[in-house]
């Protein structure tokens, strides 16, 4: 009975250490697929020329069909506690200490499937923020939905709440813990569309998920509480994003999808979409009109942003278009643009409005 035991045993240390190589050599995978990705991709420059042909505001007048779309962007990172927390002169001093912390906090967990650089998850921070959000949509007025509900009553149950998420990682788990009480007194699952994923070339916007695959880790408090596997649809999930894949090209199926019966066989009142600062920015300057001069064009959503938005589909001659209503951008927790000066307008920000000026 002992050498069965034993044997048991054995076999049980080896099935673990299987496990823990297997998560060490997909983070080895993806670091790979990082450093070509940030090397080789063009998403960036893309991002900076938002594809408005034609404009949207030709559907002005036209009839169309609207969905309530909810953006929720992620509460703050690892990736971004260590690189972007304070100005610039904080950063300066403190990101060499942080970076030591975050390589050894890399080191103690690279047999486990969770990373601090790679598809970064939420710090405490992070889930910190996302309960404040949670706790101001509960308390929200804003009226959202076709049936003209309040926020915080769809999120009770009092009607239909569709969610969706990216499939990085620090989104998946804000979304979980805004929408928890909803996951768990209801049969709502969080759907990962890979086409949120966010733009960038970091290797925190590279997912360690296989195409089909929800992470196996999502921690919905700060004393490691998770997220049932169960309330996760990865059916949606069809991967990392290609190198050289237009950015448009994944907005522009997104917004097919928020019209598409093939997560909803009827309209919901609402669409909650947890996802990323850059992606949404490139949403609103590629669906509002050219007409419209808004923040969420220019400025990036803080950390556990939340805004809601009427987003309007139609044909002109056999061609679909996207539109955002622009009166009906509401922001419902946080703020768009950075709390730090130096933040408030990037670089990148700088010489998009000089390429600009130019082609006046």
């Amino acid at each position: 009975k002992s050498m069965v035991a034993m044997v048991a045993i054995a076999m049980t240390m080896t099935a673990c250490e299987s496990v823990n190589l297997d998560h060490a050599s997909r983070k080895l995978q993806t670091l790979g697929r990082s450093i070509a990705h940030m090397l080789l991709t063009t998403e960036m420059r893309r991002m900076k020329r938002p594809v408005r042909d034609p404009d949207p505001d030709l559907l002005q007048g036209w009839e169309v069909e609207e969905r309530t779309i909810v953006f929720v962007r992620h509460g703050e990172s690892t990736w971004n506690q260590i690189f972007n927390r304070g100005d610039l002169l904080q950063r300066v001093f403190w990101i060499p200490f942080r970076l030591v912390r975050g390589l050894m906090m890399e080191a103690s967990s690279f047999l486990s499937p969770r990373s601090v650089f790679i598809d970064s998850p939420l710090s405490m921070s992070g889930i910190i923020q996302s309960e404040e959000a949670k706790a101001a949509i509960a308390s929200s007025n804003i009226e959202v939905g076709c049936s003209n509900s309040s926020l915080s009553s769809l999120v009770a149950g009092n009607g239909r709440l569709l969610l969706l998420s990216s499939n990085l990682l620090r989104a998946v788990e804000t979304t979980s813990i805004i929408f928890h009480d909803l996951l768990k007194t209801s049969e709502s699952k969080i759907f990962l569309v890979s086409e949120l994923q966010e733009i960038s070339r970091n290797m925190d916007a590279m997912s360690l998920c296989l195409p089909h695959e929800a992470p196996p880790i999502v921690r919905i408090s700060a004393r490691g509480k998770e997220l049932p596997a169960s309330k996760l649809d990865a059916t949606h999930n069809r991967g990392n994003k290609g190198i050289w894949q237009d950015p448009h090209q994944r907005i522009a199926s997104f917004a097919d999808l928020c019209f598409s019966s093939s997560l909803s066989p009827s309209p919901p009142d609402a669409i909650v979409v947890g996802g990323h600062s850059a992606w949404f920015k490139t949403f609103f300057s590629k669906y509002l009109g050219s007409s419209t001069q808004h923040a969420c064009t220019r400025q990036k959503l803080c950390n556990a942003g939340v805004v809601a938005f009427k987003l309007q589909r139609g044909e002109i001659g056999g061609r679909v278009l996207y539109r955002v209503r622009p009166e009906s951008i509401q922001v419902v927790h946080g703020h768009f643009g950075s709390k730090y000066k130096d933040e408030e307008e990037p670089e990148e920000e700088k010489e998009k409005e000089k390429e600009e000026k130019e082609e006046e």
